[in-house]
């Protein structure tokens, strides 16, 4: 669902995973797509649902559900999100 209005989200895939940012904003910084689809074997499409007072959230469709870790990098700082592939 997005934040704030509820409307739902339909994003490419069979499962999904919500990625959701406290202390974080999009704007005005970012300014490409917020809804993309990077044609990879497991992640589908991405799409931000939600930049609202401080919380940044993008929603993820998957092709499968997958065993997935996350890892902090610096210089700049990023996150990191690995998806296992078949």
């Amino acid at each position: 669902m997005k934040d704030a209005s509820g409307q739902p989200v339909t994003l490419q895939g069979s499962s999904g995973l919500k990625l959701v940012f406290h202390g974080a904003t999009g704007s005005p910084t970012y300014t490409g797509s917020t809804d993309l689809k990077p044609e990879l074997p497991v992640v589908q499409e991405a799409e931000q649902i939600g930049d609202f007072e401080g919380v940044l959230s993008w929603g993820i469709g998957l092709s499968q559900q997958s065993c997935m870790w996350t890892l902090e990098l610096t210089s700049p700082t990023r996150l990191v999100i690995d998806v296992q592939t078949p």
